[in-house]
């Protein structure tokens, strides 16, 4: 739990950088979505996507883009927000990476 008390993101960090490994298989590669202080109520919003209930751990398959993950209030007001990049190329493709939706700074 926060030390005091607030709602707050702890995983991933803000400006966190993750580089997909080739060498490893795309099922041990994932990104772990943490909240901690006054969360009962509160949803992880992911772009544009509701991702359920803060209480919860999420353990998110990653794609190669800039990303911003949010934690938000019933009236979808964002009460933390960090964004993170992931680097390389999603499995079986030779392209670079891409924005995800929802990204802004």
């Amino acid at each position: 739990m926060a030390a005091d008390g607030q709602a707050r993101i702890v995983a991933p960090v803000s400006r966190t950088v993750i580089a997909l490994d080739p060498d490893m298989p795309p099922a041990r590669q994932r990104v772990v979505f943490e909240a901690a202080g006054g969360i009962a109520g509160l949803r992880w919003r992911f772009g544009d996507a509701d991702f359920g209930p803060a209480d919860r751990l999420v353990v998110w398959a990653p794609r190669p883009g800039r990303h911003a993950l949010a934690l938000v209030d019933g009236q979808d007001r964002t009460v933390d927000r960090v964004t993170f990049e992931v680097r390389g190329s999603e499995p079986g493709s030779v392209h670079g990476s891409v924005a995800a939706p929802g990204f802004h700074e």
